[in-house]
């Protein structure tokens, strides 16, 4: 794996530097998180919730 990330009901992405499984066996990611593409769904998702960008797919909901 070269990257990971993990996304909430908070809608927040979060960058995985690794795994570590029951056994105690471990696996790194090749790129420190965030990484490029954590990076790049982390503020595409920063920008539909502020409104930067327009929501093409009415995921959005603005309350007034």
């Amino acid at each position: 794996l070269s990257e990971a990330f993990a996304c909430g009901t908070a809608a927040v992405i979060t960058g995985i530097n690794n795994f570590v499984f029951e056994s105690g066996a471990t696996i790194e990611m090749k790129v420190p998180a965030p990484g490029a593409v954590t990076s790049k769904l982390y503020k595409y998702l920063q920008d539909l919730q502020f409104g930067a960008i327009a929501d093409t797919h009415g995921w959005t909901t603005v309350i007034d």
